[in-house]
């Protein structure tokens, strides 16, 4: 124990007198890190936050292969389209919540005053699955009737235009 002392202690001034010269390359007074005021780091997340949102808002529609349905119908007077959309958005929540396929769908007001919804699905076995699906389900089919009532429009009054993204 009495020869491991001594060298530890040669040990510790040996380490204490390179140490400064290991650490040379800092001098005294010179910040290496800066560190950015909270305002600066706010602003910076803020405009990568912005960026992000518009080359979201830049990004295609669909991506190829998918299948977007276009669904467009008259509806006379305010408040009979008002009706017609409440059933609508019905409508697109029971389809949110019971289609056993998954698709998109949202309502629209033409810049015409025509109403509608417009619809993504994944492939056109997708769409097939999901109008075969909207002709059997009870509780879309009275939707889709309330709608027509609304409007005073019968099926065969909606427009519908299937396109396939490219």
């Amino acid at each position: 124990m009495i020869r491991f002392f001594p060298n530890l202690i040669l040990g510790f001034i040996l380490l204490a007198s390179f140490s400064p010269a290991l650490a040379g390359h800092h001098k005294a007074g010179v910040v290496h890190a800066k560190i950015k005021p909270l305002k600066e780091v706010v602003a910076e997340r803020n405009a990568e936050s912005q960026k992000k949102l518009r080359l979201e808002e830049r990004a295609p529609i669909a991506t190829p292969g998918r299948i977007i349905v276009v669904y467009k119908f008259k509806c006379a007077g305010f408040a009979r389209q008002q009706d017609a959309m409440r059933a609508l958005a019905a409508m697109i929540q029971h389809e949110r919540e019971e289609a056993p396929v998954t698709y998109a769908s949202s309502p629209l007001i033409f810049e015409d005053g025509d109403m509608g919804a417009v619809d993504q699905h994944k492939s056109i076995g997708s769409y097939n699955e999901a109008v075969k699906w909207q002709n059997e389900n009870a509780v879309w089919q009275t939707y889709f009737k309330d709608i027509l009532n609304s409007c005073d429009i019968s099926p065969d009054d909606i427009q519908t235009t299937v396109a396939q993204a490219q």
